[in-house]
């Protein structure tokens, strides 16, 4: 296995499978000639990345429909959302707090209604961030 190299999460440097980075796929949607668009929450130390979780944006979005807005306004993961944040190459979460409480809001049953797969989903990304925020690490996030 070639070693890890700065970069973003899918930069592959070799044929070997090891080669990506130590993200979570599970949730990513293969359909027709490759991969649907997915957001990869991640954290990087030393300019490598380290660990992280790549879901399906339809996922991503059918959460996110879920979260109640404050004040009637769009706020953390809803805000990057819908405002456009996640079409630049990265960003950094200033609010992971916000997202994981956000995230907490969102009515699993009404997941579930959706789509049988959105429930683990929603947990693996909650998990992931209630993980960052414990061991002190933060959170950036891409559009792949």
């Amino acid at each position: 296995m070639n070693t890890k190299r700065d970069g973003y999460y899918g930069s592959v440097y070799g044929n070997d499978p090891e080669d990506f980075y130590n993200i979570d796929n599970r949730f990513t949607v293969n359909i027709g000639y490759g991969e649907e668009p997915s957001y990869i929450f991640y954290f990087k130390k030393d300019g490598i990345v380290q660990k992280g979780i790549d879901i399906w944006e339809g996922y991503i979005d059918e959460i996110a429909e879920l979260i109640p807005l404050e004040n009637n306004r769009f706020t953390g993961l809803t805000y990057y959302i819908n405002v456009g944040v996640f079409e630049n190459d990265r960003w950094h979460i200033n609010d992971p707090e916000l997202i994981c409480n956000q995230l907490k809001a969102v009515d699993i049953s009404a997941l579930q209604a959706k789509d049988s797969q959105l429930p683990e989903a929603y947990n693996g990304l909650l998990n992931f961030i209630i993980e960052m925020m414990k061991n002190g690490n933060e959170i950036d996030v891409m559009k792949f």
